[in-house]
């Protein structure tokens, strides 16, 4: 994997705190930004293996549902990929669109609902979310629309907090309460991570609070649509990091599905 990757060379000049950007969209940026510049090696290593999920060439046509800053879309769009990310959080979205006009990059960040996408059917090559499922007001609804925009043959990518894992808990019960001055997580959280809420996160979105599930409630899920056919059910560490961890798989990393939809 080559130096020349946007989140290790041009986003540090891009100066974040000029835009009227919501304060929590600035410190998602800026932390992301601090974390792969810290470990530029580490950073090379996660696109690669994401860029070997999609089956990356240039121009294919890659949608990012709930995209959040666009960390994702923006680095596959400098790579050469054609990349669209929808969101429910108006800044994250006008985040997108100014990196894109500053470094004239091939994506595009659309505000909109995820249960209801703007796009045609089959228009995606690939169509992925990144911890996007834990936050849908509807996931069977989401999923359907994911699939119908997927064209024929191509690849869905979700990846997912896992509930077993110890460190997710962790931060959920113990962590997340002290960030947030106790309005979210705790053990009350437990109870309510399936409400939908108005206002979540003071981002002006409506959506569910952490609403985390187990690999097998995905397997069962995964299950209930027979237009996709699964080809890989695993954690996000024993993909990046080999087999020696798979006996670990329940309970480490984030739920990794790849799966196919089946061509007409």
């Amino acid at each position: 994997m080559k130096d020349d990757l946007f989140f290790l060379k041009k986003a540090k000049e891009f100066d974040i705190d000029k835009t009227e950007i919501h304060p929590l969209i600035k410190s998602k940026w800026n932390k992301l930004c601090e974390a792969y510049t810290n470990n530029p090696n580490h950073y090379k290593k996660v696109v690669q293996m994401r860029l070997d999920i999609v089956e990356f060439k240039k121009g294919i046509k890659i949608l990012d549902v709930g995209c959040g800053v666009g960390r994702t879309i923006i680095e596959m769009a400098y790579l050469g990929a054609n990349c669209t990310g929808l969101d429910a959080a108006k800044d994250a979205i006008r985040l997108i669109n100014t990196v894109r006009d500053v470094y004239k990059l091939n994506v595009t960040g659309v505000y909109g609902d995820a249960c209801n996408l703007p796009f045609d059917n089959e228009t995606f090559d690939v169509v992925m979310s990144e911890e996007f499922f834990e936050h849908v007001t509807d996931i069977d609804l989401a999923t359907k629309e994911q699939i119908r925009v997927l064209k024929g043959g191509g690849r869905l990518v979700i990846e997912q907090a896992n509930f077993l894992n110890p460190l997710t808990l962790f931060d959920l019960l113990v962590k997340y309460p002290r960030r947030t001055h106790g309005k979210y997580g705790g053990i009350g959280w437990l109870f309510t991570k399936s409400r939908v809420r108005e206002n979540i996160y003071g981002t002006g979105w409506t959506g569910k609070d952490e609403d985390i599930h187990t690999r097998l409630w995905w397997r069962m899920k995964m299950r209930q649509y027979s237009n996709l056919e699964v080809e890989e059910f695993t954690s996000y560490i024993v993909k990046r990091r080999g087999s020696f961890y798979k006996i670990l798989e329940p309970f480490i990393g984030n739920i990794l599905i790849i799966a196919r939809k089946r061509s007409r």
